[in-house]
């Protein structure tokens, strides 16, 4: 049993790791240049200050080194700053988190609702249309 456990943990880790780079490079990729994002498309500034900018948000570094602080500052839950409004993703996040909780506990409610009494149905007549292919019958 131990080992069944272990090996699904390291599969869990490895599943983790490529989800967290399959993220990575696609927000690299999809959404442009960073800077331009926040500096916005009408945005005169010298070179100093994109520059500066560059070096703030370490685009300046390979890319093995962008991925592992995103990756560290991930993990304690500090996303950084938002490209399209000023505050930061962690507010944006927990502003939302109400609002996300109220629709899931809603959602689960009409799920219930639902699959209760068809599984309660299913139940008390498994010779029914719906039952009868799963059982091999016609």
């Amino acid at each position: 049993m131990a080992t069944y456990v272990g090996a699904r943990l390291v599969q869990l880790v490895a599943l983790l790791f490529i989800i967290s780079l399959l993220t990575f490079v696609l927000m690299r990729g999809l959404l442009g240049d960073p800077v331009l994002m926040i500096l916005g498309p009408d945005a005169s500034v010298d070179q100093a200050t994109v520059q500066r900018l560059r070096h703030e948000l370490l685009l300046d570094q390979p890319i093995h080194v962008q991925y592992l602080e995103w990756l560290r500052r991930a993990a304690v839950a500090d996303f950084g700053r938002s490209l399209r409004t000023p505050i930061s993703v962690h507010d944006a996040l927990i502003g939302r988190l109400p609002v996300t909780i109220e629709l899931s506990i809603e959602a689960l409610l009409v799920a219930l609702l639902l699959a209760v009494p068809i599984g309660v149905q299913a139940g008390a007549r498994p010779e029914r249309r719906l039952n009868a292919n799963r059982h091999g019958q016609e």
